[in-house]
């Protein structure tokens, strides 16, 4: 099983750089680190997609960022209410039931 996934993540970073997967080296010591590989390899592949805050929220990782302009580090802890989206206003006066999530 961890055999098969990291030959698919074998393709995917070969495909990326011009390599074959034969040329690829990857850590599938075990299963933590191979997630951790996959995780990192589907942050590049769709970073400029918007599924970050998606994908930390249901891994329910804490998001780090660092700021560039004065070197302060920037900490939300999951769970954090920062992590939900509000719903839209015209859902909200379509149901008279539902609750906004907390800001």
């Amino acid at each position: 099983m961890l055999a098969e996934a990291a030959a698919d993540v074998k393709q995917i970073i070969a495909r990326a750089y011009g390599k074959t997967p034969a040329e690829i080296t990857i850590d599938e010591s075990s299963k933590e680190a191979l997630a951790a590989v996959i995780i990192k390899e589907r942050t590049k592949e769709l970073c400029f997609e918007a599924h970050n805050l998606f994908d930390i929220t249901r891994q329910k990782r804490s998001l780090i960022r660092e700021s560039k302009t004065n070197s302060t580090l920037k900490k939300l802890t999951y769970p954090n209410n920062k992590f939900i989206l509000p719903i839209p206003q015209t859902e909200l006066n379509a149901n008279p039931n539902m609750v906004q999530n907390p800001l």
